[in-house]
């Protein structure tokens, strides 16, 4: 059967959903509490990968390169993790970077905004013009995240293969539909799909190894290729080529390294003008 991935505009209405539905199918869970197990293999403030996963980058955030950094390695871990099937998944962001594998149904659950206002408002109450300003910026700050890292918007429709409102239908209603969409042949898992999971994770390992010294690297896996995109001045292509295919080598199942340094032309602008 499909893993399930649940995205929500409530960490509480994601993890209540999850819970139901481990309740009916016997799934097993993948949330946060991966997070002690990434911070220790990537030897990282499991605080600062909870920072990470709730607030955007920028001055009153946390630094773009660590946040990138912190997302790396939960990546990698929740990739691990998600490798069998018959699992749900939440509050990890895995909605935007599991993206093309098949047997994960990606759904979105939209919470009651009486229910979200609970949540957001130390209160638990707000006025009505007050509430809509308070859940805007909440939406906001929420899609904000999800550009700063991965370059998408959490909030788009696209993103999932169902997308649920509370509004009238009840949490146990949603569960159900979840449940009955999910065990729909088309999300079966396959051959090819079980494939793509694994050179995602292969990817996101080897990002992993790189991500500090290349905070803007790209890395793809596909078949016993692994290729790698890399920022650099010219002067230091040849070295920092040499360094990548050395990082990358160290994950287990890795073979054939590929690297494509990409000109670094502030960088190469900053040093011709000195």
């Amino acid at each position: 059967m499909a893993s399930i991935i649940i995205s929500s505009d409530s960490s509480l209405t994601a993890a209540r959903i999850a819970e139901k539905i481990v309740e009916k199918n016997g799934f097993s869970v993948v949330n946060r509490d991966i997070l002690p197990e990434a911070a220790q293999k990537y030897n990282v403030d499991e605080a600062q990968l909870k920072k990470a996963l709730d607030r955007p980058a920028g001055i009153f955030g946390m630094p773009a390169k660590l946040k990138k950094q912190c997302m790396t390695y939960i990546q990698a871990v929740a990739l691990e993790k998600l490798l069998p099937d018959n699992i749900v998944c939440y509050g990890l962001g895995a909605h935007l970077y599991a993206k093309g594998v098949s047997h994960f149904f990606k759904v979105r659950v939209l919470t009651r905004p009486e229910q979200l206002i609970k949540e957001l408002h130390p209160a638990g109450t707000a006025p009505e013009n007050k509430a809509e300003k308070i859940i805007a910026k909440h939406e906001k700050a929420r899609n904000r995240w999800s550009r700063d890292v991965f370059k998408q918007d959490e909030s788009n429709a696209g993103l999932y293969d169902l997308v649920i409102s509370l509004n009238q239908i009840e949490e146990d209603e949603a569960v159900k539909m979840i449940l009955e969409t999910a065990s729909l042949r088309q999300f079966e898992p396959m051959t090819y799909s079980i494939n793509c999971v694994k050179e995602f994770l292969m990817a996101a390992q080897v990002k992993a190894k790189l991500v500090e010294r290349f905070p803007d690297c790209r890395v793809r896996v596909d078949g016993e290729n692994t290729v790698i995109h890399i920022q650099a001045l010219k002067r230091n292509a040849k070295k920092y080529s040499a360094v990548a295919k050395e990082a990358a080598r160290t994950v287990p199942g890795v073979k054939h390294v590929e690297v494509h340094i990409l000109t670094d032309f502030i960088g190469q602008a900053v040093e011709s003008n000195r």
